[in-house]
């Protein structure tokens, strides 16, 4: 995640560059007081020192890492199209910049579909629809990632045993501190939808009240002048 440099990703994209960007989980509560994550920041030194503090680097100077004679590759699964493809050969050379060498593989959907529900796979590129507080249920016990957190998982079985909303917030928090330290996975780009509403229709705000189907009650018409 610190090798990705996510602001310049969007803009590559053609999305706007000011779209929020975060790490971790939050309650629907949390994001209407916009009390979500600060993003992992862009730090491909950084990036590059923790792999070197576990016993990785380029002992050959073919620009690679290694380790106990392994190169540093794998191969990502990533859906053909959606610009998933176009997101997927950018972040493999922001990872080939810290030695990190990532093959593509396009998959189509029923195929990757198939791989998520066998495990197999090595990473995969692929969007997520989830909204941030359904996502800590994604990678709970038995998850088809193969995300593997006792700690995590404890405070997911926490959250799904609990009703008091001040608590759950709370806990969500904590996921987060535990998920910015073992990430089950990277959120490349945010979810974004397009809606094409008349100039007259009034009450709408991005990110908040952005869906005219599920606003409608707080919306209004506003008479041509």
């Amino acid at each position: 995640t610190l090798a990705l440099d996510r602001r310049e990703l969007l803009e590559f994209v053609n999305l706007p560059p000011e779209l929020p960007i975060t790490d971790g989980v939050f309650t629907e509560r949390q994001f209407r007081r916009r009390e979500w994550p600060e993003p992992l920041p862009y730090d491909p030194e950084q990036s590059r020192a923790l792999l070197e503090a576990v016993g990785w680097f380029d002992r050959d100077g073919d620009g690679i890492l290694e380790k106990d004679g392994r190169p540093f590759r794998f191969t990502a699964s990533v859906l053909n199209g959606k610009s998933m493809d176009r997101i997927a050969v950018y972040v493999q050379s922001q990872l080939r910049r810290v030695g990190v060498q990532m093959e593509v593989q396009l998959t189509d959907n029923a195929a990757m579909w198939e791989k998520l529900r066998t495990g197999d796979f090595e990473a995969w590129v692929y969007i997520d629809q989830a909204p941030p507080d359904g996502q800590q249920r994604n990678h709970g016990r038995g998850n088809s990632a193969g995300y593997n957190n006792p700690e995590a998982f404890d405070v997911i079985d926490r959250i799904e045993a609990t009703a008091d909303p001040e608590e759950v917030d709370k806990l969500y928090r904590r996921l987060t501190e535990i998920y910015r330290i073992d990430p089950p996975f990277t959120r490349l780009v945010p979810f974004t939808g397009d809606w094409f509403v008349h100039r007259r229709i009034k009450g709408l705000s991005t990110p908040f009240q952005a869906e005219p189907d599920t606003f409608t009650e707080k919306l209004w018409v506003e008479e041509e002048q």
